[in-house]
């Protein structure tokens, strides 16, 4: 069976997913449907799977099964799980004890098998098993960074604009960019670092699941870039052959009226009148003819005024009534046709860039051997309906009996078809299945979430015997006021949206007839119950609203009514730790970031704490040790910049410096810039030189222990040991060089942060989409007035299907929303993204305003002209007309309930585990660090020949001179290659073999030697000689051999070397090989 329930926030998801699976883990049904327990573990953990959608929700649900199953084992009586178990398996207390000891034994011994994870994360484990049938290589890796990759691939685009096979690209470019001025945005050709770069933004568009379903068909017909300037042409002819019917109707209805001289001001209405529409048409203006206008069509009474009615009246109506009803009708059909022909032209190069950017990308992972993460599930699907389960099951060597899917509402559609057939397999079989969500929390439609899947798409893929659905409508998060509030609140705002898109879909005759509006299905579980604990608990809730001219006033006033709002709650018993701020965007969080750092700043009264965390605030690269490194790593990476060299020193002396004046170096710079040397000590140079060849994660290693000692009570080294987590994250995904992470430390530095402590008792900043499935007791949202609509200065894109020639000719266009789409043939299209659009943001406020457990406190802007209803076009706008239905008097609206509610005194909970105190950050060199041993067991002996060689040919090519001997081989100790007792019998060997006087001179200091170099040859491929010296006289080629054998090939490769180095200009070049075990050295002619 499989189980769907619908939770909204606050009614116990976690509790029931959690009892869920402890049920299946500690018993099973019999053939008759009983529940079981079982006697002994039998390992259930490996047959269930539980997905979550982020990494942070997978590992708090392992812990939490684990804790729960800990307390059934160990303190069974206060597990609040326990009688719903002993009743369900008809057992004692006893037997659930001993058997859920048993599981936990078993569970943590096996814990690898703990198959909670991730969305993403079970489709790459699947699609590991069928690289052969999807046409990847084994070893390809997942690419989290979809960012990353995107920027490589237009960065590449940019670069190959020159080339002459782009010039069609390049006016791709061209037309864009200007019809995206032309609509009123910007236009930004950024480089990396730019975060508006427009293409990076419109490449977004290629994660979306319209384009992917259609991709395929799009990459065959745009592989010809002309198919693009035919359709363009295509849609120009229809544009043009309307203007031109219109322009011709204009004219002929101003000749009619000439040739009978009738002024248009004759006509009812004067200046004003209906006849002055034909001046407009023959002018080129096409707005639709006016109700007047319609109304004068076959009603010549109405033309005139009685005491004007011209002589001519009869003709005039019989030959400027037919081209009037011509008009009209030219504004039905035809109209619509060539509505659709404006918008479908509009970003038609948008969609040959987005397929060039898409080629790149597909370049970009053959090359690097990666797949991107959002590519993953669109695979699967391929592979998934190719194949019957059980051959999935086959392929992944494990099975799957029960699937538990939580935040389902947040299920793409090609993620729910790869379950569904796992799923059915599983129901075929009569196990049990779980799928919980709330549509009401969908707010990721941006990651390609459709919520329409809970309410009806599941339904739809099985018989009504095989699922049962259940609404869990008991909060047990919220006081009661706070419960009613929003009952209330998201029952009327859905029944009003519901109502106006009706309204519109009716008025337009383009919208298909199966279309449906669906806000009141998605909210018909609003209405919640108060748990019996919170009956008695009543809460508080504000509402607060005031009309302010523009959006930056509103803000300013919100900032400065917080604090009184801070000390007020403080007055009531809360904490700074109870306390949290949530907004619709980052911008919004910084700007009370900045307040609440300026409250606690300019504070003196011991009452008020203004102590605030959130992730803006905690941005590593906002750590002045931070800054100091990023800027000697750009200073390495290209000192000839100006600017990078203005950064190291400034860092550096401001490091220096230790509170004094941190300016004085920068104006000493800008005075003698010529010379770095006068800001940048000798000592500081010769750093920079020494560091500038080590690997990236060894280069930071090294700038942080010379320059970033810091104490303890700095807090630095957490910021520290956060980069350089992220350093050895980044070198283990990507190309590990300095001016490639330096691009990608400018594309993430707003996004990289120190993870923030829970238990601190400070205030917490976070945007509502962070704060979903988390709960806080007061709950502040300061500026609660965003559109309910897409925003109109961004270019939001829906993928539309074309119908009818000839539009069909592309299968699907991306199109800008807007309102003028209502007009056309994608009217469907329009009203469905618009109806979704208000969804989405009404789920917004409905995730920000359940969060709240005691208090809610809302700030928003009223509206102006309250005496003449607006729109509702915001959840303010929402707000005024469910809660000030009447206006008001001109001042503040003020909505509360329970203003005598006080914080609950509790008792302080105990830390479940205790703080630890982290000591300074240490930095060890790369050659003192304890490292593992890796080849130098079993070298040495019998049977390792070709390992022995490997090795010493290694060695070997360390060895610049003879005096450096011992500290190479010291090296190769030290990386755990060879023990202290191999490393004597390797140095002896040595001493020996460069002992002898035919080679001693390969190993003298002064001589240019190159070990292991790479010669590169026109055709890509290279040669790669052991040893090269160069001296005044002559080149010499050395070919290491450790074999007994000597082989006439080995004659071949070195004369290849020797003729390779000569072509490059030397003129004596002499070579050998060096046969090391034999004793010989043999020249080469």
């Amino acid at each position: 069976m499989l189980h769907i329930y619908k939770a909204s926030a606050g009614s116990g998801k976690t509790y029931t997913l959690t009892l869920e699976y402890i049920k299946l883990l500690l018993g099973y049904r019999d053939e008759e449907g009983h529940y079981r327990i079982y006697r002994k573990s039998d390992s259930a953990h490996r047959r269930i799977l539980a997905v979550t959608f982020t990494n942070k929700a997978t590992e708090e649900m392992k812990h939490r099964i684990v804790a729960q199953l800990d307390l059934l084992a160990h303190h069974t009586g206060r597990s609040p799980y326990l009688g719903e178990l002993t009743w369900l398996f008809g057992c004692g207390p006893e037997q659930v004890q001993a058997t859920a000891a048993d599981t936990l034994y078993v569970l943590l011994h096996d814990f690898s098998y703990f198959n909670i994870s991730t969305i993403d994360r079970f489709f790459q484990q699947v699609l590991r098993n069928f690289t052969r049938e999807v046409g990847l290589q084994g070893s390809f890796e997942v690419e989290m960074d979809n960012d990353f990759v995107t920027a490589s691939a237009i960065d590449r685009m940019y670069s190959d604009l020159s080339d002459d096979d782009q010039k069609g690209l390049l006016n791709w470019l061209v037309h864009y960019a200007e019809e995206r001025i032309e609509s009123g945005n910007w236009w930004s050709l950024g480089n990396r670092a730019d975060r508006k770069d427009d293409l990076r933004e419109l490449a977004g568009e290629l994660s979306k699941e319209n384009y992917k379903l259609f991709r395929e068909s799009i990459l065959a017909q745009i592989k010809d870039k002309t198919v693009l300037d035919r359709y363009l042409r295509e849609m120009r002819r229809v544009k043009s052959e309307y203007e031109s019917l219109l322009r011709e109707l204009g004219e002929t209805g101003r000749e009619v009226l000439d040739r009978h001289g009738v002024a248009a001001e004759s006509f009812k209405g004067k200046s004003n009148s209906w006849a002055f529409y034909f001046d407009k048409l023959a002018g080129g203006k096409f707005d639709p003819p006016t109700a007047t206008f319609r109304g004068n069509v076959d009603n010549g009474d109405n033309w005139f005024v009685k005491s004007s009615r011209p002589g001519c009246f009869d003709a005039l109506y019989a030959e400027l009534n037919p081209v009037m009803q011509t008009i009209v009708d030219a504004f039905g059909e035809p109209y619509v046709r060539y509505n659709t022909a404006v918008q479908s032209s509009k970003y038609i190069y948008a969609l040959g860039i987005l397929v060039d950017i898409d080629r790149r990308i597909e370049e970009y992972e053959r090359e690097h051997n990666v797949l991107l993460l959002s590519d993953t599930a669109g695979i699967l699907n391929e592979v998934i309906n190719e194949n019957d389960a059980p051959f999935i099951y086959e392929k992944i060597g494990t099975r799957v009996n029960h699937f538990m899917i939580d935040e389902f509402q947040d299920t793409s559609n090609l993620q729910w078809g790869n379950f569904a057939p796992l799923i059915g397999e599983s129901l075929s079989h009569d196990y049990t299945d779980l799928i919980v969500g709330d549509v009401k929390q969908s707010i990721y439609r941006w990651r390609n979430s459709d919520w329409s899947l809970l309410n009806e798409g599941v339904q739809s893929r099985f018989r009504p015997s095989q699922y049962e659905e259940r609404t869990m409508d008991t909060n047990y998060r919220s006081c009661a006021r706070i419960v009613k509030f929003n009952n209330r609140i998201f029952g009327q705002a859905a029944e009003r949206l519901q109502q106006g898109l009706e309204s519109e879909v009716a008025e337009s005759a383009l919208v298909d007839g199966s279309f449906e509006v669906k806000v009141r299905k998605a909210y018909a579980d609003i209405a919640q119950r108060v748990c019996d604990s919170n009956l008695a608990r009543g809460g508080r809730v504000s509402v607060t609203m005031w009309e302010a001219d523009t959006r930056d006033d509103f803000c300013e006033e919100a900032l400065a009514r917080i604090p009184d709002l801070l000390r007020d709650l403080q007055d009531r018993g809360y904490s700074p730790g109870d306390i949290t701020f949530l907004t619709r965007t980052a911008r919004e969080g910084t700007l009370l970031v900045d307040l609440l750092l300026r409250l606690n700043e300019e504070n003196s009264d011991p009452r008020y704490r203004f102590d605030v965390i959130s992730s803006e605030s905690l941005l590593i690269k906002n750590s002045p040790v931070i800054g100091l490194l990023v800027g000697i790593l750009r200073y390495i990476q290209n000192p000839s910049d100006e600017l990078n060299r203005v950064m190291a020193v400034y860092e550096y002396n401001r490091q220096r410096a230790a509170g004094r004046d941190e300016t004085a170096a920068i104006l000493t710079y800008f005075e003698r810039r010529g010379d770095v040397g006068q800001h940048l000590d000798d000592d500081f140079m010769r750093f920079v030189e020494s560091v500038r060849k080590e690997p990236l994660y060894e280069m930071c290693e090294r700038i942080i222990a010379r320059f970033a000692q810091v104490d303890g009570e700095r807090g630095e080294r957490v910021y520290i040991q956060a980069f350089q987590d992220y350093v050895l994250e980044y070198c283990r995904t990507h190309t590990a060089d300095l001016a490639s992470f330096l691009a990608w430390w400018d594309d993430n530095e707003d996004k990289l942060s120190v993870t923030t402590p829970q238990e601190q008792d400070a205030m917490r900043v976070m945007t509502i989409h962070k704060s979903k499935g988390l709960e806080f007791k007061v709950v502040i949202i300061p500026f609660c007035n965003w559109k309910l609509d897409h925003r109109t200065d961004k270019t939001n894109f829906i993928w539309c299907r074309t119908q009818g020639e000839p539009f069909s000719q592309i299968p699907v266009l991306p199109l800008r929303y807007g309102s003028r789409l209502a007009q056309t043939y994608y009217a469907t299209e329009y009203f469905d993204e618009k109806m979704h659009a208000y969804i989405d943001n009404l789920n917004v406020a409905y995730v920000a305003f359940t969060r709240a457990g005691e208090e809610l406190h809302i700030f928003a802007p009223a509206q102006k002209n309250r005496g003449k209803r607006e729109s509702v076009g915001s959840i303010s706008a929402l707000l005024n007309e469910i809660l000030f239905p009447d206006g008001g008097d001109g001042g503040d609206l003020h909505y509360e309930e329970g203003s005598d509610w006080r914080a609950e005194v509790r008792p302080t909970a105990e830390p479940t585990t205790p703080t630890v105190i982290s000591g300074p950050y240490r930095s060890i060199e790369p050659g003192n660090r304890l490292h593992l041993r890796l080849q130098g067991k079993g070298v040495f002996g019998e049977g390792h020949d070709r390992a022995y060689g490997t090795l010493m040919h290694r060695i070997l090519s360390e060895v610049e001179t003879l005096d450096r001997l011992d500290e190479t081989v010291e090296s190769f100790v030290q990386t755990g290659e060879l023990s202290a007792a191999e490393a004597a019998e390797t140095l002896e060997k040595l001493e020996a073999w460069l002992g002898d006087e035919r080679v001693r001179s390969w190993f003298l200091p002064g001589a240019k030697v190159w070990s292991e170099r790479e010669i590169l040859q026109a055709d890509g491929s290279f040669y790669r000689p052991d040893r090269v010296v160069e001296t005044p006289d002559e080149v010499v080629v050395i070919d290491y051999k450790f074999g007994a054998v000597e082989r006439s090939s080995y004659k071949k490769q070195v004369r290849t070397y020797m003729q390779l180095i000569g072509e490059m200009g030397y003129a004596r070049v002499s070579g050998f090989i060096w046969y090391l075990s034999l004793g010989k050295i043999e020249a080469v002619e």
